[in-house]
């Protein structure tokens, strides 16, 4: 055993130094220095490991930077792609890009903002929220919060504060209010939210929350009862919270009004505005005659902004009261692209929205009448059971529903220039139904009036003279289909005043007034063009031509026997 200090020779056992007295330390016996070279070598080979261990670390380092450099270089070019998709509209793309983009980081807000600005326009509200709810769990992000509050607060809150309505059919009936009179009573189980849809309605760029709600306690002060009206609401997200910006009130009653009722909201998209549309009417022809209408189109820019409609609920059973606005009506009708609204109010003054116009959304729709096609006498003592009972047909649409319904829709454009049509077989179901809703007395006619080699038939719709419409459908592929309408009040329909000119010739002629129209097809579709209009002296004659259409009452199927 050798002393550290001095490198004497000591016997195994000893335990100090036999020269200098220091204790001896254990190291082992060998040549001199040997102890000491291998605690150097130790040293060495402790710093080859340190060393590598740091190369180790730093090659791994690295390897997680580059790793983290490429993923947010391929996250960027996912995002990068998607935003170009979206200027170019192809949603479909741009979801996937943005999906992709989440799996590669999924901590980022930008993607779940954008794929619920697309489900929005796809009209899938249910993928907004749950990509929404998703963005909120995995990055915090208070801005992706404030959206999915506004997702989720007509279900959380407005929904338990209000009530919800119920679509369906219901059956209310007559009440009686006095000796004379009586009214219909309105159906009252119905409260709350009707519906609702979240868009970009101003044009922000954020989204607000757009409410229908039915009131069941307006009060009727002429029959001292209870009334259905509906309310707009929108909300938006301000400082965290929901909150309520704007209110649109609708005076007109719905759900129960008198013997037959229309009502329907729904959204027009032109450019970037978002027009929010509304027509609600009824029409009395057992306890009375005329129309009672209420119609609107609204903008929304931090309030709403009536674009154009009627001031509250209006009515008549003539309109000549309401030529000029009518007209003025018309002209922002046909500039938003509701054309055949616009049509029907130049045509009748009545300044309400037809069901037939293309829409981009629809909400809810509500259509009543009586079940008896009778009509009692309303003279003297009024017994309610003798008027029968009203069906009402109360629709509610999701978001998207109505686009998709339209979409699978059977595609009824083109035109069958095949002679030989049966008529009976095509046209035959369109008038029986007529006979159904309106009875024996209203009546059709048919014309080429394309000069196409088809017949078309003009089957007179309505209740009475405040509402005749008549209805035209042509033959495609061996189906009918539908054309247009045009106003059939104290309206007769010849031919044209020449031989073979592609129009007929509508006379609406009433209290010393005649209007002449020029009824014709454009682009697939009926279009009508005033062409006079005279004051008659008394005991002067109307309008008339030789060339009368052939027509019968719809409870006559001969003339489309006759048909060639």
């Amino acid at each position: 055993m050798y002393c550290r200090k001095c490198g004497a020779e000591n016997d195994a056992d000893s335990r100090f130094c036999c020269k200098c007295g220091a204790p001896v330390q254990g190291i082992p016996e060998g040549p001199e220095g040997a102890g000491i070279d291998s605690h150097k070598r130790n040293r060495k080979i402790l710093c080859i490991v340190l060393a590598s261990c740091v190369l180790v670390a730093a090659v791994a380092i690295a390897a997680v930077t580059i790793s983290k450099k490429s993923s947010e270089k391929r996250f960027g070019d996912n995002v990068a792609r998607a935003d170009k998709y979206m200027e170019e509209l192809d949603y479909d793309k741009a979801e996937d890009s943005y999906l992709k983009a989440i799996s590669i980081d999924e901590k980022q807000e930008e993607p779940y903002l954008q794929l619920a600005r697309i489900y929005e326009k796809k009209n899938e509200p249910e993928k907004a929220r749950a990509i929404l709810e998703k963005g909120v769990q995995k990055t915090g992000s208070g801005t992706i919060k404030n959206k999915y509050n506004l997702y989720t607060y007509v279900d959380e809150v407005l929904i338990p504060e209000l009530g919800q309505c119920s679509p369906g059919t219901y059956t209310t009936e007559y009440k009686k209010s006095g000796q004379y009179s009586a009214y219909v009573e309105s159906i009252h189980s119905e409260k709350g939210v009707i519906t609702s849809r979240i868009m970009d309605f101003d044009s922000d760029g954020e989204e607000e929350l757009l409410v229908a709600v039915m009131d069941n306690t307006a009060e009727d002060e002429l029959f001292h009862t209870q009334r259905n009206k509906i309310d707009l609401q929108m909300y938006e997200s301000s400082g965290g919270k929901v909150v309520k910006n704007a209110e649109w009130g609708v005076s007109s009653h719905v759900l129960g009004t008198i013997d037959f009722e229309e009502d329907m909201l729904f959204l027009k998209e032109q450019g970037e505005t978002v027009y929010i549309c509304g027509s609600f009417s009824s029409l009395a022809y057992t306890l009375a005659d005329g129309w009672g209408f209420e119609s609107f189109v609204l903008t929304y820019d931090g309030g709403f902004q009536k674009y154009t409609g009627t001031d509250g609920e209006a009515g008549s059973s003539s309109f000549e009261f309401y030529e000029s606005e009518s007209y003025i009506m018309a002209d922002r009708l046909e500039h938003i692209g509701l054309t055949r609204s616009a049509s029907d109010v130049r045509d009748t003054w009545m300044m309400k929205l037809s069901m037939e116009d293309e829409k981009d959304d629809l909400l809810f729709t509500i259509a009543g009448k009586r079940q008896q096609d009778n009509f009692p006498s309303h003279y003297g003592d009024i017994n309610p059971e003798e008027l029968g009972k009203i069906d009402l047909e109360f629709a509610v649409w999701q978001q998207g529903e109505y686009k998709k319904q339209e979409s699978q829709s059977t595609d009824v454009s083109g035109s069958d220039t095949n002679s030989g049509v049966d008529y009976r077989a095509v046209y035959a179901p369109i008038v029986e139904q007529a006979l159904e809703d309106y009875g024996k007395y209203n009546t059709y006619a048919l014309w080429d009036i394309d000069r196409d080699g088809i017949q078309e038939l003009f089957v007179l719709c309505g209740q009475s003279e405040a509402d005749y419409m008549y209805k035209v459908y042509t033959v495609s592929d061996g189906n009918a289909a539908y054309m247009g309408e045009f106003s059939g009040s104290h309206t007769a329909l010849y031919g044209p005043e020449e031989d073979g000119e592609p129009y007929i010739t509508a006379a609406q002629c009433h209290m010393d007034w005649e209007t002449i129209y020029h009824v014709s097809v454009a682009d697939g579709k009926i279009t009508s063009e005033q062409i006079s209009q005279r004051e008659v002296p008394g005991g002067a004659d109307y309008y008339t031509n030789p060339n009368q259409l052939p027509y019968a009452d719809v409870s006559d199927l001969s003339l489309l026997d006759e048909a060639e």
